[in-house]
């Protein structure tokens, strides 16, 4: 999970928090992907904002120990009107991978310097190789069925 392939960072501009807080390492996992490897990255535009509603009536009335835990660490950003579950959904995707409804092939950098774009995801979108399988649309309506699941 990180990067912003379309510009819509959450720090600036097409920088997203993950690839700024560490953009050395970002950078190390794209240019090892270079070696024969392709990552399967889930970008910040990808992951669906769902309705704090749902989160709070459906995911959140569930009993259970783990989305009490939940409800609890969660209880602040649960007045805002979407739930961005953006960790949630890479290890869902990491386990049920027919969650993802579609993608593209790219090849992209990191910035690691300067003061605007460090972090920043760069793609060549001409480029004839690539090492980036980007995520770009998420099944909502399964993921949603795939954590209820999880916890019946």
């Amino acid at each position: 999970m990180g990067g912003a392939y379309l510009g819509r960072g959450n720090i600036r501009p097409g920088v997203e928090f993950n690839f700024f807080a560490d953009p050395l390492a970002a950078e190390f996992v794209l240019l090892e992907a270079h070696n024969n490897t392709v990552v399967t990255l889930l970008p910040l535009e990808a992951t669906p904002a769902i309705p704090t509603a749902w989160r709070v009536n459906v995911l959140g009335t569930i009993n259970s120990p783990y989305i009490k835990f939940l409800n609890k660490a969660e209880r602040k950003i649960l007045s805002s009107k979407t739930w961005s579950p953006n960790d949630q959904v890479t290890a869902a995707i990491a386990m049920c991978s027919n969650l993802v409804k579609a993608s593209l092939d790219a090849d992209g950098i990191v910035l690691t310097e300067g003061c605007d774009a460090k972090g920043a995801l760069l793609i060549d979108y001409k480029s004839t190789s690539y090492n980036l399988k980007i995520i770009t649309q998420v099944d909502e309506a399964a993921f949603q069925n795939f954590v209820l699941n999880s916890f019946r």
